[in-house]
């Protein structure tokens, strides 16, 4: 402390100095001080490593990603120890700069084989970039060196990542279980429900960071709608970024209670609940991004339930139950769960009746597709992608002629590889058809229906995209795996009346898949039987659904309120409806208020809505494409990342039109820039040096 306070008075000016400042503050938990004293370090001494390393790491934990990257950097390039990369690993990984993420986890790994950060980040890596032969070298050294020998916590591997390459489910539990055992508090004083009253209606809480526009409250949105208000009273504690999205609004004018809780902690959270008197509270994430399972560790509630968010067990001791099925969790399944099976009866997956599709004219050529010859797609994200299945998919381009394979376009990297894996198998890379991103989820649910047959993942199953599938009316071939998140699509199908779309291995879905593709009878047979099963079978009848989820709330409730313990519970199913729950899918026009909020109906009496708004109003960064096509200006638009690296966001679609207008504003704009630019250098004649960072800035 004498020696930091001295440095920082100014009595020792070296970066040395600085540096063991930094480091005298770090000790003291003085962090601010000492990010301050690790930067004059490096202000002094632009190559002190041990400073980069310190300060990369104290916004890493921070969470302050951004002003670690630079660090980050500099410590990939040019540190000469690989653990000096651990902080830059986290940094990028942060970031979601998976390229970075992996290199940096792999210097890493050459410093230290065994390293458990970086083992459980390198899988990611691997996943995300779409780098199978490193995804193959990890997971077999994690499963050869500690699995096998039950040394489950030795590598610090998240939960999310396991189950997308893993289908053993005692591991899956046992990598649960270690993770909830680093990332939950232990020894917490917990709330005594034994003298709990329980409501009429039962209150039920839902925990989540995912109530914005996330495919959690894409799915769910309907549900809140179709509470029983004397059986179910809704209770929202959502820690989600704020959002003034159509689909939020929809679903804040649905639910009774709606309590923000981000800037509160766990115990505060905690606290809240218990005063509120829930009877039931339910974790909608498991262990992703943001969690509060914190608050579920405190056990403010006498029941706690994991539902929907996380195809898996959390692993933790606080929870007494998991929505499920017969499908995702078969018998036997039971031992695998650190949560009561509590099975409902269609299917544990929830959907939304209401999910609007675009009724803006779509075809194939304005999506990069043939006109002719089958379209299979899978619009999974990359990291559910692995080599099994993607040979699977070849074979079935190779024995289909003329087909292609629609994809998501998850960045350069990820399209570079795929397209080396299509062409080693013997295909045209060019079959792969890589789809841009659309913001505006209305849009990607009428583009889906350009396609024929969607092909599922293996390992991780398509969750809301396979519902996306079948609620564009697109048939999915799918085979059941060997754990939770495997069995997903299967029991998507079984609850739309479509069985015979599940196949038990690779083989049965190669056959299946060219089947149905060579064979127009059948393909047209399963597409009708589809067409006129959603609106009768289970699998999107919200309200059909949220009655099963009441009733499992409430035989939950009434063993807690009986004094017994969570048991497996069977939810009964009501009868089987006899007319239809809707007619049609709802469909509306998609007017853009701004790129990153697409609402459906929108009129222009709307005063958000704004006809004519300004286009440097809509744009984000810059452009990387505009094309005319069928009556639309397509219009793709940029974002620039931390490291001035142009990303595709989303795709800006306008009416021909418009187009006139549009090119006109551009011009403008850039006439603007133009003239600026111009005045600027002429300001800074003779300027010299002094100007060349404002200018490039």
């Amino acid at each position: 402390g004498l020696f930091a306070r001295s440095a920082v008075s100014g009595e020792s000016h070296t970066g040395g100095a600085w540096m063991l400042a930094g480091f005298s503050f770090h000790q003291l938990g003085k962090l601010d001080q000492a990010a301050e004293a690790y930067q004059r370090a490096i202000d002094h001494d632009d190559n002190l490593a041990e400073a980069r390393n310190n300060l990369c790491g104290l916004m890493a934990i921070g969470k302050r990603f951004s002003e670690a990257l630079p660090h980050a950097k500099w410590l990939l390039a040019n540190a000469a120890r690989g653990d000096y990369c651990i902080n830059a690993m986290l940094a990028f990984s942060g970031l979601y700069m998976w390229d970075e993420t992996l290199a940096a986890a792999e210097r890493v790994l050459e410093h230290k084989p065994d390293d458990p950060r970086a083992l459980g980040i390198v899988v990611r890596a691997a996943q995300e970039t779409c780098d199978w032969s490193a995804l193959v070298r990890y997971t077999r050294h994690l499963s050869d060196h500690f699995y096998r020998k039950g040394m489950f916590d030795r590598a610090e591997e998240s939960h999310f990542s396991h189950i997308a390459w893993c289908m053993k489910p005692e591991w899956n539990l046992a990598v649960a279980k270690a993770a909830a055992g680093r990332g939950l508090p232990e020894n917490i004083e917990c709330h005594d429900h034994a003298r709990h009253a329980y409501g009429t209606p039962l209150r039920v809480g839902y925990v989540s960071g995912d109530f914005h526009d996330h495919p959690m409250l894409q799915l769910t949105a309907g549900l809140f709608q179709h509470h029983t208000p004397n059986r179910v009273k809704p209770f929202i504690y959502c820690h989600s970024p704020e959002s003034e999205s159509w689909l939020r609004r929809r679903f804040e004018a649905s639910v009774p209670f709606l309590a923000r809780i981000a800037h509160l902690s766990d115990e505060q959270a905690a606290a809240r609940i218990r005063a509120d008197k829930i009877d039931v509270l339910v974790d909608c994430q498991g262990f992703t991004k943001g969690h509060r399972l914190g608050i579920f560790a405190r056990r403010p509630v006498p029941v706690q339930v994991t539902w929907l968010g996380f195809p898996g067990t959390t692993g933790a001791d606080c929870m007494d139950y998991i929505l499920s099925d017969h499908f995702v969790t078969p018998d036997g399944s039971e031992p695998h769960f650190s949560e009561y099976l509590c099975r409902m009866p269609d299917t544990y997956f929830c959907n939304d009746k209401g999910r609007v599709v675009a009724e803006n004219k779509m075809d194939r050529a304005g999506q990069g597709l043939p006109e002719k010859g089958i379209v299979f797609c899978c619009f999974n994200k990359a990291y559910k992608l692995e080599p099994v299945r993607f040979a699977t998919f070849m074979e079935v381009l190779r024995d289909v002629p003329g087909s292609v394979l629609w994809l998501i376009d998850s960045g350069k990297t990820q399209k570079m590889r795929l397209q080396q894996y299509a062409s080693q198998a013997g295909i045209d890379p060019g079959r792969l058809i890589f789809g841009e991103r659309v913001s505006a989820v209305p849009l990607h649910l009428a583009r889906i229906a350009l396609a024929d047959i969607a092909l599922d993942t293996r390992i991780y199953n398509g969750h809301t995209t396979t519902a996306d599938a079948l609620w564009a009316g697109v048939p999915l071939v799918a085979a059941r795996g060997g754990h939770f998140a495997s069995r997903v699509s299967e029991s998507l199908l079984r609850a739309c009346s479509l069985p015979e779309l599940v196949v038990d291995d690779e083989a049965g879905f190669h056959k299946l898949a060219v089947d149905l593709a060579l064979n127009p009878e059948k393909f047209l047979a399963v597409r009708e039987k589809l067409q006129s099963q959603r609106f009768r079978a289970p699998l999107f009848d919200t309200e059909r659904y949220a009655r099963h989820l009441e009733t499992a709330f409430i035989m939950m409730a009434e063993r807690a309120a009986q004094g017994l313990p969570p048991a497996g519970l069977d939810i009964p199913a009501m009868p089987p409806r006899k007319e239809p729950f809707a007619e049609a899918i709802p469909r509306k026009k998609i007017h853009f208020r701004d790129p990153l909020d697409a609402e459906p109906g929108r009129k222009k009496s709307d005063p958000k809505y704004k006809e004519d708004v300004p286009m440097q109003h809509i744009f984000s960064d810059g452009i990387s494409k505009i094309t005319l096509s069928n009556n639309n200006l397509r219009v793709v638009l940029t974002q620039n990342g931390p490291d001035n690296s142009a990303t595709d966001i989303c795709t800006l679609i306008l009416p021909a039109s418009q187009a006139s207008h549009f090119i006109n504003s551009l011009a403008n704009g850039f006439r603007q820039i133009d003239d600026q630019m111009k005045a600027g250098s002429e300001a800074q004649a003779g300027a010299g040096d002094a100007s060349q960072g404002q200018e490039a800035g």
